[in-house]
């Protein structure tokens, strides 16, 4: 998370981005805008950026539980990773290209979720409360369904 500023979460047909203001902090960004002649003017509220903070930390530090095996596209369906449950983009800094981008599919039993580094990662297993974490940040926000 060091290396990110920008991060997109699309979760319930919706997404969300955070963004680190001059200072680092992170924000949820609202509505559209552009930087011409220098012109920012986010500022992170201190309460929401420490939310946010906490959240992408522990998410940062997420651990595979098992590796299932390469993500033959044929086989997607079977772990819910043709269409994700959740995504994450994660992008540095003035990037319009990911850095990386992690899939969540379906439950893979009570306690872990299969996911990817899509497009060419592995199929993995994390523990379930990784993608439920991110979905609390969302409603911490302001922006769950």
């Amino acid at each position: 998370m060091a290396q990110a500023w920008a991060l997109e979460i699309i979760f319930a047909g919706k997404l969300t981005r955070f963004e680190r203001d001059t200072d680092g902090s992170w924000f949820r960004h609202l509505g559209q805008h552009n930087h011409a002649a220098g012109n920012v003017v986010h500022v992170a509220d201190p309460e929401q950026a420490r939310i946010i903070d906490a959240a992408l930390r522990a998410f940062d530090a997420s651990a595979i539980e098992t590796r299932v095996g390469p993500a033959d596209p044929s086989q997607l369906a079977r772990y819910g990773l043709n269409l994700p449950s959740l995504i994450v983009l994660v992008f540095a800094r003035d990037a319009a290209t990911p850095l990386a981008r992690l899939e969540f599919g379906a439950s893979a039993d009570s306690l872990d979720r299969y996911a990817r580094l899509a497009p060419d990662g592995a199929v993995v297993t994390v523990a379930e409360f990784e993608m439920h974490r991110l979905t609390e940040l969302l409603r911490a926000v302001g922006a769950g369904s």
